[in-house]
């Protein structure tokens, strides 16, 4: 009887992330300043994780912790994300401005070569669909955090991560990155989020 209520909820829950993913509240300016953009990019490095957190979404009453979204940097001015639009490319300036706050991580159980790696199977996933499942055992559509979860998994054998139970789905979610500061290197804190 459990399964089949979280099953339900599971299904109930996918409804719903379709509809409400593309609903924002109505905020007159975004957080981003363009000195963390700058200071950002002179720190960056090929494989760095922006988690990202943009008021007014309606999507984060639904994602736990306080990071709604997560990307991966690819070393050349672009991240990598899985959006509602799918798996895309996006450059970093584009990605940045319309959020709030933001910090970068830096795994510090790869490699750079590792990195890298990482980064190249993030592009060969471009172009394919948002997971509204949340499903991450299938590798056929990415949400944001699957997408690098699911690197790593590729590069290394296995996750570092340990992944927790939504309504019955094993997960993880973007402020993972974040709170794991075992795996990673705090590099970056935007002045919005320091000023919390």
């Amino acid at each position: 009887m459990k399964s089949f209520i979280q099953r339900n909820l599971l299904k109930i829950a996918s409804f719903f992330s379709r509809r409400v993913a593309k609903i924002y509240m109505p905020f007159s300016r975004k957080r981003i300043r363009p000195e963390d953009y700058i200071e950002m990019k002179k720190l960056l490095k090929a494989g760095d994780v922006i988690s990202t957190k943009t008021r007014g979404e309606f999507s984060n009453i639904f994602v736990p912790g306080f990071f709604g979204h997560v990307a991966i940097y690819d070393g050349e001015g672009f991240v990598i994300e899985a959006t509602t639009r799918g798996v895309v490319r996006t450059h970093l300036a584009w990605f940045l401005f319309g959020k709030d706050y933001a910090t970068v991580v830096r795994p510090n159980f790869m490699t750079d070569d590792q990195k890298w790696l990482a980064v190249d199977y993030c592009k060969r996933q471009i172009g394919k669909p948002y997971d509204y499942s949340f499903n991450t055992s299938n590798i056929d559509s990415f949400y944001c955090s699957e997408l690098i979860y699911s690197a790593y998994k590729f590069v290394l054998g296995d996750s570092p991560f340990k992944l927790k139970k939504t309504l019955g789905q094993e997960t993880v979610a973007p402020s993972d990155f974040y709170n794991a500061s075992k795996l990673f290197f705090r590099i970056y804190l935007s002045k919005s989020y320091v000023e919390l």
